[in-house]
């Protein structure tokens, strides 16, 4: 069995250990300046930067979801609403209904209409990429129609994803 002597584990600090530990960064700022390949990042550097990073992402999303029982009103009702603030959002829609029948219905986000077949239950999405200036409301509308039996419930869930912030 060798002995290590005081030497040798000099030698080992100042030729392994030492350069290794010179060669770590050890803050984000020195992290985004080094361009040199053989560097090691700290743990701590690499944190401060996914931090700084989330900090900066702006995923703001917005989800509701609502029934409405069809009472042979003859127009357009509300399922389900959300207000959305200024920004560029996906806006996604989903209606279905609660009994199997022979009909058309609709499945409205702003101006764009989603018609669909009630058979099976239904089930249509409606999907918008729409810019929003100010503080607005988005209605999940359908059409409440008088011929239809109203045992018909109608389910709708509403989600808007905010892909850019209007600052």
């Amino acid at each position: 069995m060798k002995v290590i002597t005081t030497g040798l584990l000099n030698r080992f600090w100042t030729k392994g250990i030492k350069p290794w530990l010179d060669k770590r960064i050890k803050s984000y700022a020195d992290l985004m300046v080094t361009t040199a390949s053989g560097y090691t990042p700290d743990a701590l550097a690499v944190k401060e930067g996914f931090t700084e990073l989330n900090g900066k992402l702006e995923m703001n999303i917005e989800q509701k979801t609502g029934q409405y029982k069809n009472q042979k009103l003859n127009k357009n009702v509300t399922v389900c609403s959300i207000t959305l603030t200024p920004g560029l959002w996906l806006i996604i829609g989903y209606i279905d209904g609660n009994i199997s029948s022979d009909f058309i219905y609709n499945n409205t986000l702003f101006d764009q209409t989603v018609r669909e077949s009630m058979i099976g239950g239904g089930g249509s999405i409606n999907v918008i990429l729409r810019g929003i200036d100010t503080t607005t409301t988005v209605n999940l509308s359908t059409y409440d129609f008088v011929n239809v039996t109203s045992d018909l419930t109608y389910r709708g869930t509403l989600a808007a994803i905010c892909l850019k912030p209007y600052l």
